[in-house]
């Protein structure tokens, strides 16, 4: 069974490593921070934003991927657009590109939501980090009341078989 589980384990890794390589990741920020996103009409939440782009045997080749521009929107209306050509090359595990604010008025406004937003996501970080403590305690209480040791023995009867584990 053990051997069933690491060679399982081995695969589904494998097979997400060969995804992988045709995946780029391209992180979407903004200064002041917690800008919304916005790519081809679609929102993707505040920054900052990772999304992936498959990669065609094309692009890798080239060494250059394009994608279409993504739109960046403090909460005070300020816009702004993201870069749209990134160096493979020059970033083979992926890119970050910031978008900073332009001179606008309110730019107060999106600093302080900037803050509030920075206060919320340690707050779910921490409420996580309880929760993911918790699991651990109850998976560690439930595997130390498991049986350490299990004996089988199989019997045959007729054309039957009865295997009994203790």
């Amino acid at each position: 069974m053990k051997l069933l589980s690491v060679l399982l384990f081995a695969s589904v890794v494998s097979l997400l490593a060969g995804c992988a390589s045709n995946q780029y990741a391209v992180t979407y920020d903004s200064t002041p921070g917690g800008a919304e996103v916005f790519c081809s009409g679609k929102s993707y939440g505040y920054t900052p934003v990772t999304l992936y782009y498959t990669l065609d045997e094309q692009t890798k080749k080239n060494g250059v991927l394009r994608t279409s521009s993504c739109g960046i929107k403090w909460v005070s209306g300020a816009v702004g657009s993201s870069n749209t050509v990134f160096d493979l090359k020059q970033f083979p595990n992926g890119v970050i590109t910031t978008t900073p604010r332009p001179n606008e008025p309110n730019a107060q406004v999106d600093h302080q939501f900037a803050l509030q937003l920075q206060s919320v996501r340690a707050q779910q970080a921490q409420a996580q980090a309880a929760s993911d403590a918790a699991a651990a305690a109850l998976w560690s209480a439930w595997s130390s009341s498991q049986p350490k040791n299990v004996n089988c023995t199989t019997t045959p009867i007729g054309n039957s078989v009865y295997t009994n584990c203790r």
